[in-house]
């Protein structure tokens, strides 16, 4: 750390904050990748010898890792600058009077879920 680093505490608080929050997204990518590299070099053995259950079970692992992955992709994208802050919405009725409100109704719950 540079001399001084501490001498704002509000700036050198966030930034470990931030210095913590890659590290964890980093060790689950990590953690993740070792876990597919694994499963890929069992499933390999398991077609060479033929052993069809646990080829079963591994290629069932791998579609579970492929879902872990599009999840993880899914949070990458909402890692930006400001997609930690807060933000307002706004959902109005426009005309239609009965299905624009009820539209407007669906919406509103979608977004508060």
């Amino acid at each position: 750390m540079e001399p001084g680093f501490w001498d704002n505490s509000d700036a050198a608080r966030s930034l470990m904050r931030k210095l913590a929050s890659v590290r964890s997204e980093l060790e689950t990518w990590t953690s993740l990748s070792s876990e597919v590299a694994s499963t890929v070099e069992l499933f390999a053995l398991a077609v060479e010898e033929g052993d069809d259950a646990l080829g079963a079970q591994l290629a069932t692992d791998l579609k579970k890792y492929s879902k872990s992955v599009e999840s993880l992709e899914f949070e990458l994208q909402l890692s930006g600058v400001n997609d930690a802050r807060a933000a307002f919405l706004t959902v109005t009725q426009g005309a239609g009077v009965v299905d624009a409100q009820d539209w407007a109704e669906i919406l509103l719950r979608m977004y508060t879920r």
